[in-house]
């Protein structure tokens, strides 16, 4: 279960209301960090993108990262 900040995720955390939900966090940097929540799930939600807020245009830079 994802041990990280609770009220980021409050909204997610009332999903499992609806049925069997778990939240696991990763680190987008370690691609083995994806191993163990992944394993044996029939569907993943993957939400998320790394972004440099330090930067003048996060969008732009990271869409030129990616060519």
């Amino acid at each position: 279960m994802y041990a990280g900040n609770q009220k980021k995720v409050a909204h997610l955390i009332a999903l499992q209301n609806l049925g069997d939900l778990n939240i696991f966090g990763a680190d987008l940097t370690d691609e083995e960090s994806f191993n163990a929540p992944i394993a044996g799930c029939e569907l993943v939600f993957h939400v998320a993108t790394p972004v440099n807020f330090a930067s003048e245009d996060p969008e732009v830079q990271k869409i030129s990262e990616q060519r």
